[in-house]
């Protein structure tokens, strides 16, 4: 019974959620009395001129020139070799007077290999990104 009562809830909240979340169908429709240019609108006016200056991106891509990047990703892939080997060596010489030591050790040097792999994927491929303010004043002023 119980779970009728949710199923049918359900049923009439979604219809009612959704709908109360989508864009009104003109978003630049004026209501009321607007000055632009020193002119002033009627009391529903549409601006056409709006459409295209709130449509605009409010950032770009910069690309990053190759000759700038490749040097630190050959230093990345020099230092990910070098964490290889010494993690080959760390786990092919074990301690023998100290295993439970030599296996935490192994551990955390194998988490601290991962987040540093984790932290230089992103700069690998960086994004410089240009942003445009005033855009952002003109949409949400």
């Amino acid at each position: 019974m119980a779970r009728v009562l949710i199923v049918l809830a359900l049923c009439l909240l979604i219809p009612a959620l959704v709908s109360s979340a989508r864009p009104i169908k003109n978003p630049f429709l004026v209501v009321g009395k607007f000055y632009r240019d020193n002119f002033e609108t009627s009391a529903t006016t549409f601006i056409p001129s709006w459409d295209n200056e709130l449509r605009q991106p409010l950032s770009r891509k910069v690309p990053i020139s190759s000759s700038m990047i490749n040097p630190y990703r050959v230093i990345i892939l020099f230092r990910l070799v070098i964490l290889a080997f010494f993690l080959r060596y760390r786990l092919t010489h074990p301690v023998e007077n100290a295993h439970g030591l030599w296996l935490a050790s192994v551990l955390c040097e194998g988490c601290f290999a991962l987040f540093w792999i984790l932290d230089q994927l992103p700069k690998l491929h960086p994004v410089n990104r240009e942003t445009y303010p005033e855009r952002l004043c003109l949409r949400y002023n």
